[in-house]
């Protein structure tokens, strides 16, 4: 959760957050708003996480690679709207050249911003041609969660608008060896993620009473 000027920039982290409890939202929002600080954390176990994430992440982007795609990484700086939007058109022109696996694109149209791990080029029709793009997301759970699958929801939501087609499927991969990306058919979640993503866009918009946590 940021804000971009005036504009309140939504992710997937945040939706998955509200579902789990809308008083973490409440407590989001005070802290963006500089009305509470934000409490300390293990920072060690924190790096411990991302260091694990990101080991799992590398290991099945080379099994992409192993797999023959060729990649385009979309550079991730650190930054606010303007780099947001930078990486959401590099993005966006890699889609449209064909790019076989987009590696950390950014998809972003100043409200919700989503960074999916992979973007996979699969048979079908889109805005650009005989082809269309599926989000895959590096998890380090052996199964498919909830809050990964709204997640991998929000990402497909917002490559739909860019593509201008809704992919058949979406893609957990979990840790395992070897790695076996897990499909998920698009059609059997985007209802009820829908109606969550409703409830919390109307949720941050209201002037309201703090839920019991």
């Amino acid at each position: 959760m940021q804000i971009a000027g005036s504009q309140l920039v939504l992710s997937a982290t945040d939706l998955s957050a509200f579902h789990e409890c809308a008083h973490r939202t409440v407590l989001d929002l005070a802290a963006l708003s500089g009305t509470l600080e934000r409490p300390g954390e293990n920072r060690i176990e924190r790096q411990m996480l991302e260091k694990r994430g990101l080991e799992h992440e590398a290991r099945v982007l080379e099994h992409f690679r192993a797999s023959g795609r060729t990649v385009v990484t979309i550079s991730r700086q650190p930054g606010g709207d303007s780099v947001s939007r930078e990486a959401a058109l590099a993005t966006e022109a890699a889609m449209a050249a064909g790019a076989e696996l987009i590696y950390q694109g950014v998809l972003y149209d100043g409200a919700w911003l989503g960074r999916p791990d992979f973007l996979l080029k699969t048979d079908g029709v889109s805005r650009f041609g005989d082809y269309q793009y599926e989000v895959a997301d590096a998890k380090l759970a052996r199964e498919a969660k909830g809050a990964a699958v709204l997640q991998l929801c929000v990402y497909t939501d917002r490559l739909e608008r860019v593509q201008k087609a809704l992919p058949e499927y979406f893609w957990i991969v979990p840790r395992s060896k070897p790695i076996e990306p897990m499909p998920l058919r698009v059609a059997d979640y985007m209802a009820y993620y829908r109606s969550a993503k409703r409830r919390f866009e109307g949720f941050v918009g209201m002037e309201r009473e703090p839920p019991y946590p």
